[in-house]
């Protein structure tokens, strides 16, 4: 059977969850799919052998010469796609069995959409479902109501603007109208959203379906908590948001650059975090983020500006 979809898994670190990702794949209800497992230079050993154990000639390793980083690995599992359509399975992640078939189904009837993403349920480090409240805000941004939806131009930018909606690594990719744009690896947290804006900017569409067919996972090892609590994510955050405004008011979306401006979800996510570090007696942790959020640092100038990749030159992926 020729596959429909590839999907690979960038993986760095997390035996435990691997297993548990490339079993999922397994258990898809079609068999249309191949798998890749792109090793970034992990220093766990055995993890070939994993891959090699389970025998099935749809599922291949390759292991990175040297270290991309997470934006380079993610673009060289778009490269080791076999399809015109791929999904970057995250490596503590898992597919429910549905996955593929729905994501192509919905990709086949709209074949001019840069991407496809769906809901997601949340699990926890036993694959139980956890409740986040970041995921249950995520939710509320989303407002489907029972179907797709399509997120484009500008009300999508504005929507975006408001906060990032979009579950990453849901997303069901179409190569073809990707185009030659990648993520940047000038982002450690932000890189999806920079690349969604950017296509969004540029003319794409996505659509969007109400399915919870992928089940993202919260656990402590996962990198946005670490970035969370370095304040890594905030800085690249308000970094982002800053460009995000000023694109907009170049175009005269001027709700979008408000939004973008405001940052009011970003600023409440800031204060939450704080309450919880002092709530648990973490003083110092809730003092940092207190700190960075009344700090000048992180409003729109020259020297903050981390601009968005757009090319003036690119052809437009507009439907």
């Amino acid at each position: 059977m020729t596959p429909r979809l590839t999907i690979v898994i960038p993986f760095y670190r997390g035996h435990a969850y691997l297993r548990a990702a490339i079993e999922s794949v397994i258990q898809q209800s079609t068999r249309d799919w191949v798998l890749h497992i792109s090793d970034d230079c992990g220093s766990e050993i055995g993890t070939q052998e994993l891959v090699e154990s389970y025998r099935d000639d749809r599922i291949h390793y390759s292991r990175n010469p040297v270290r991309l980083g997470i934006g380079g690995n993610w673009n060289r599992c778009l490269e080791l796609a076999e399809t015109d359509l791929v999904t970057l399975l995250h490596a503590d992640d898992e597919l429910r069995p549905s996955y593929v078939e729905v994501m192509t189904t919905t990709a086949e009837q709209n074949p001019e959409a840069v991407a496809v993403f769906s809901a997601a349920e949340i699990i926890g480090p036993d694959g139980q479902p956890h409740f986040s409240l970041a995921d249950a805000v995520k939710r509320y941004l989303w407002r489907q109501e029972g179907k797709p939806s399509i997120v484009a131009g500008r009300r999508g930018i504005e929507a975006l603007c408001r906060g990032n909606f979009l579950m990453c690594p849901t997303a069901c990719y179409r190569k073809s109208r990707l185009g030659v744009r990648r993520f940047s690896d000038r982002w450690q947290f932000v890189l999806d959203l920079e690349l969604f804006a950017r296509l969004l900017f540029d003319g794409g569409y996505f659509v969007l379906i109400p399915d919870r067919i992928y089940a993202y996972r919260r656990h402590a090892e996962n990198t946005t908590e670490q970035h969370t609590q370095s304040l890594r994510r905030f800085e690249e955050e308000f970094s982002i948001y800053n460009h995000l405004a000023e694109v907009a008011r170049k175009r005269v979306w001027l709700l979008a650059a408000h939004r973008a401006d405001t940052r009011l979800l970003l600023r409440l996510n800031l204060v939450f975090r704080a309450l919880t570090d002092f709530a648990h007696g973490r003083l110092y942790a809730a003092s940092r983020k207190v700190m960075f959020l009344v700090s000048p640092h992180h409003t729109p100038s020259s020297e903050s500006r981390c601009p968005l990749d757009l090319d003036d030159n690119a052809q437009p992926v507009a439907r």
